[in-house]
């Protein structure tokens, strides 16, 4: 891992420099990466994890590079869907759906972006063309001037404003059946076993069983099924003599005598310890069997 790698962005309160965050960074472009067989910008990616992941995130006033004015677009956008509030619910402080977020996010906005940027050559809108090419170079991570960087005048805001809402709509979906695998495995709340994917390689074929068509029905039932799943744990009881004390029974087991078998006749004794009557301390050990499911 290479620490020393320069990572911009346009947050407030997000140190860019901290090996955490450049390790996020580099691990977003990984996972993006084996999941979709392209690159992706990772100062974009981190910038969107963050929009996620922290509690109240917040766009820089002042960006220290003039490109990173699309990273603070696209996640001022982001923060200004109608249900930013719902997803945060189940994204923040939680690393393994912000990252799954983050990753379906980011393809399906280049891919509503290159499905604009094909209408817009065959509308013959070259200045359209030309600023949506640029765009999605950027989001690739790819290098491009600066001076190819679209304006905030020129953007066509309007159609990345769309974008951003369609990959929103689909990254949502994805970040949903990732939360529910996770659900399954460890329980449903935001925040725990946080990394228990991206701790591991378990992110990536989570992520590609999230997107298939057929997984988000089978998790609803899966979900349906647990929701009504009865849960019985059976106790059984059983004789041992370094049990709990549960009352009193007939043997011949002398460690567990009572103290008056022994006030009687020698005669008496021995032939209630022939016959296993003698009075002895009932000890008990209480296992539990299961739990069984119904």
């Amino acid at each position: 891992m290479n620490f020393e790698r320069k990572v911009k962005g346009a947050l407030e309160d997000v140190d860019y420099k901290s090996p955490i965050v450049v390790y996020r960074a580099d691990k977003l472009a990984k996972t993006y990466k084996k999941t979709y067989k392209g690159d992706v910008n990772p100062s974009v990616a981190v910038d969107v994890f963050y929009t996620l992941y922290l509690p109240y995130p917040k766009a820089k006033d002042k960006l220290e590079d003039k490109i990173l004015f699309l990273n603070k677009i696209i996640i001022s956008k982001l923060m200004n869907l109608k249900d930013y509030a719902k997803l945060k619910y189940d994204t923040m402080v939680d690393v393994d759906i912000s990252f799954a977020y983050t990753v379906s996010f980011l393809k399906k906005l280049i891919e509503a972006l290159r499905r604009e940027f094909e209408k817009a050559k065959t509308s013959k809108s070259p200045s359209k063309a030309k600023t949506l090419y640029n765009l999605i170079n950027y989001l690739l991570g790819k290098n491009i001037n600066y001076s190819s960087i679209p304006s905030e005048s020129t953007l066509e805001e309007k159609v990345l404003e769309k974008a951003i809402q369609e990959a929103h709509s689909e990254a949502e979906q994805i970040a949903n059946n990732v939360r529910e695998l996770k659900s399954i495995a460890s329980g449903s709340r935001a925040g725990k076993y946080p990394g228990l994917f991206t701790s591991g390689e378990f992110l990536v074929e989570a992520l590609k069983l999230a997107e298939t068509a057929y997984v988000t029905e089978i998790l609803k039932n899966v979900k349906h099924v647990l929701s009504k799943t009865i849960t019985i744990v059976h106790k059984e009881k059983r004789d041992h003599k370094h049990g709990v004390y549960d009352g009193v029974t007939l043997g011949k087991d002398i460690s567990r005598i009572l103290p008056r078998e022994l006030t009687l006749e020698d005669d008496v004794f021995y032939k209630k310890l022939a016959d296993s009557e003698l009075l002895l301390r009932k000890r008990i050990l209480i296992e539990k069997v299961g739990p069984l499911y119904v």
